[in-house]
């Protein structure tokens, strides 16, 4: 399984006792999404970020005004 593998890689390469945050980017599919819910290590937070290609799709997706995308992509990415 994918959150198997990832703990396995993170045990491996990092002392996991400093890890503080973990960030899971992507597309918003689903797997990805619930990644975040499978690797728990103690004293550490976990999010699903969207990835900014995706994230500028999604600007696309909501209105085509080129002004309002840029005011949005300014709004959340700053």
């Amino acid at each position: 399984m994918f959150c198997d593998t990832v703990a396995d890689v993170l045990y491996e390469r990092y002392d996991v006792t400093k890890i503080k945050r973990i960030y899971f980017m992507g597309d918003g599919a689903h797997w990805i999404k619930e990644s975040v819910k499978c690797i728990n290590l103690e004293n550490t937070s976990n999010k699903f970020l969207l990835d900014k290609f995706h994230f500028k799709q999604a600007l696309n997706r909501i209105t085509k005004d080129k002004d309002i995308q840029s005011s949005l992509e300014t709004l959340f990415l700053n």
